[in-house]
């Protein structure tokens, strides 16, 4: 929590400034100008499923897919504000990042649990470039770096495979409330970062930026706290897909090292849903109060390329001169 409200706090400061550096550089109303491109790019998650916990870990064989739209309007010469809308895919797998031999990483590895998830997100941030850019949008730099920070909305909705002998089926989490809690598929995102555009032509820019989406849930990934007491679960599939770590493979189907986790927690141990169905689970998981996540928020980085396009232009040719008459003279371009 201390994390976050520092990261809250670090937000509205560059909020801040940026703001007050906006006002020593307005723009007349026809230096003002719109653009519409589209983005594309992979993303990091960071959370309970991340390859260690409580710290920024990764694992390149999880890396997701993501790609957007994106319109941008300049307010300043240093600022402009920029709506956002996309589709982002975030994963991760106790299975993969976890290696069974490190002591730090066997409790996860022991855990099995494993989820992807979908994410639709729309986000308006303000942007502030290092370089001053005045005039017309033809003058801009050809080299602006710069940082970012806004608010945002997403739509997630995590999901993982059923154990094989329920048909290794990809579903919804949420209804199931794996932990006793129902949450929210929406949620808040805070969206901060860096960049940097170049221009490739008059009405043309391409630019590279990495990105740190904060999300005020801890549930991207349906793991947040303890297990709770199958009893206190609405169903057998809730109950089988809460605790995993019984399961001979993994959800990619491949065998786990049974002989390491047999050395470590011992044998299996047979286990009776309230319905009367039976499973395997290995001791300290899946019984009330045993943990099961512990990461404060879930978070993940989106690095990516984009394209845009300025928009609203025409050519005009003004008069220049007295009131005897004077030159015409040809000017490239207009804003409407």
């Amino acid at each position: 929590m201390k994390q976050l409200l520092s990261l809250l706090l670090a937000i509205i400061f560059l909020l801040t400034w940026i703001n007050l550096q906006a006002q020593n550089y307005r723009l007349s109303s026809r230096d003002r100008y719109m653009t519409a491109g589209a983005w594309l790019g992979g993303t990091n998650y960071f959370g309970d499923l991340a390859p260690e916990i409580g710290r920024f870990s990764t694992d390149l064989r999880l890396i997701g897919m993501a790609g957007g739209g994106l319109l941008t309007q300049k307010i300043t010469a240093n600022l402009s504000a920029r709506f956002t809308l996309g589709v982002t895919n975030i994963r991760g797998d106790d299975a993969i990042s976890a290696d069974p031999n490190d002591a730090s990483a066997i409790f996860r590895y022991a855990r099995n649990l494993h989820f992807r998830n979908r994410i639709i997100e729309s986000s308006i941030v303000m942007m502030y470039d290092f370089l001053k850019s005045e005039g017309r949008f033809w003058r801009r730099k050809d080299v602006s770096p710069y940082v970012f920070a806004g608010l945002g909305l997403i739509y997630s909705n995590p999901q993982a495979r059923t154990p094989e002998d329920m048909g290794r089926k990809w579903i919804d989490l949420q209804p199931l409330a794996t932990e006793g809690k129902h949450y929210s598929r929406t949620t808040l995102i805070f969206p901060l970062g860096g960049g940097v555009r170049f221009k490739v032509a008059d009405r043309v820019d391409v630019g590279v930026e990495m990105s740190l989406r904060v999300s005020m849930t801890n549930y991207l990934d349906d793991v947040s706290g303890n297990y709770v007491s199958p009893s206190e679960l609405r169903s057998d599939l809730a109950i089988r897909m809460a605790d995993k770590s019984g399961e001979l493979n993994s959800a990619s189907g491949k065998p786990r090292n049974i002989a390491r986790l047999n050395e470590v927690f011992g044998n299996f141990v047979t286990a009776t849903t309230p319905s009367g169905q039976t499973y395997q689970r290995l001791i300290g998981y899946g019984e009330s109060n045993e943990i099961r996540g512990k990461s404060p928020v879930d978070m993940y980085v989106v690095t990516s390329v984009y394209a845009s396009y300025v928009l609203n232009i025409k050519r005009y040719m003004p008069k220049f001169g007295g009131r005897t008459g004077g030159v015409i003279k040809k000017s490239r371009y207009s804003v409407k």
